[in-house]
């Protein structure tokens, strides 16, 4: 296994350098943030550690707890890489809702989650690269902001290649107009109908059933040729 820390060996000034870029940088982020959603933005201060790609994706992971949401945009010049705005994927909505002004509808900010969320993080992660690369006066060319949900892939052993049934449950607690509305903006989201389900009433039950029971036998059959009838034989 190659360890980064050894390849690459930085001085203390260094080190503190960085931080520096990217406390600047962050802060420039923070004011922007705070201009769109009209609330104080609070920083920790940054740390600079060196790493592979999978130990940081570990880092991110160990601090979080559920799904997470994150903002990606690559960037080249004299210097490349890539800058990522990560968060929990319960916050989305409501930094969309915040982003927004806070008086739309649940359906109305699904409808709009992707566009704002790619909107925010472009102006966010661009005012954050553009000030580091101000400092140190030199161009960069970003790409277009790209949404990346981590959840399912965070569990690895090809889970996010499985099949998904997507459903709402406790159709009984909530009115049928309003869950009609829900199941319109969750498809929208998801590419799918979802199943509307409820445990008390039992609603949906047997189609979530249903479509598990397909699932299985598709699973099962995957890969397998059909079974060839040979004749008998004959002298």
């Amino acid at each position: 296994m190659i360890d980064l820390q050894e390849q690459v060996q930085l001085e203390e000034l260094e080190r503190d350098a960085l931080a520096e870029l990217a406390n600047i940088g962050v802060s420039r982020a923070a004011a922007n943030l705070r201009e769109m959603v009209g609330q104080q933005v609070l920083l920790s201060v940054p740390a600079v550690a060196i790493v592979t790609r999978d130990h940081a994706a570990q880092i991110v992971a160990d601090q979080a707890n559920g799904g997470l949401v994150a903002v990606q945009q690559a960037f080249a010049g004299d210097f490349s890489g890539r800058v990522l705005l990560i968060f929990p994927e319960t916050n989305s909505l409501e930094l969309v809702r915040a982003v927004t002004g806070g008086e739309l509808p649940l359906e109305d900010i699904i409808d709009l989650e992707q566009e704002a969320l790619a909107e925010t993080g472009n102006i966010i992660l661009n005012g954050c690269l553009a000030t580091i690369a101000n400092i140190l006066q030199r161009t960069l060319r970003v790409s277009l902001p790209e949404i990346i949900r981590g959840e399912i892939e965070a569990y690895g052993a090809g889970l996010e290649d499985k099949p998904e049934i997507v459903a709402l449950s406790k159709a009984d607690a909530v009115p049928e107009k309003e869950m009609a509305k829900k199941a319109k903006a969750v498809a929208k989201v998801a590419g799918a109908k979802p199943l509307v389900l409820s445990a008390v009433s039992g609603q949906g039950m047997q189609d979530a059933l249903r479509q598990i029971a397909k699932e299985v036998v598709r699973s099962r059959t995957k890969g397998k040729e059909p079974k060839r009838e040979v004749a008998g034989w004959r002298p």
